[in-house]
């Protein structure tokens, strides 16, 4: 049902599911819903390529690429990363990483889908199988 409201500007109001919407707030809705999301990647493979270093700001780093070559949601595709490479988390994702590398293990990694400022993936999570 459309109605319009009463007074100096007129505006269109929709009820939906009984409660009111203006065109103002629908239109802010549907460009909520459909605004693009990242889309985080998943590729498994024995590691092809491991990167350590600090990029000159002092946060150590780790990028990986995996064999066979995959897609990831970036623009350097293939590769995935993430800093802090030495305490935490991070120490123990390189750790499991290195171990897996010098194994020939397969791995998986799941990426964010959110790029750095390199154009590579970040890492959500690593899944090391027999390592």
């Amino acid at each position: 049902m459309v109605s319009l409201i009463q007074g100096k500007k007129k505006m269109a109001e929709f009820h939906i599911f009984k409660k009111k919407y203006t065109i103002v707030g629908l239109a802010g809705y549907f460009v909520l819903i459909t605004a693009p999301m990242a889309l985080a990647s998943t590729n498994s493979g024995t590691i092809q390529l491991l990167r350590l270093d600090d990029i000159s700001s002092g946060t150590p780093r780790v990028s990986v690429k995996l064999s066979p070559n995959q897609n990831t949601s970036c623009s350097a595709q293939g590769f995935y990363a993430y800093d802090n490479a030495v305490t935490g988390i991070g120490l123990l994702r390189t750790e499991g990483l290195l171990a897996a590398y010098k194994s020939g293990k397969k791995v998986t990694i799941v990426g964010t889908g959110l790029c750095d400022r390199f154009g590579v993936e970040t890492i959500k999570f690593i899944d090391l199988t027999g390592v």
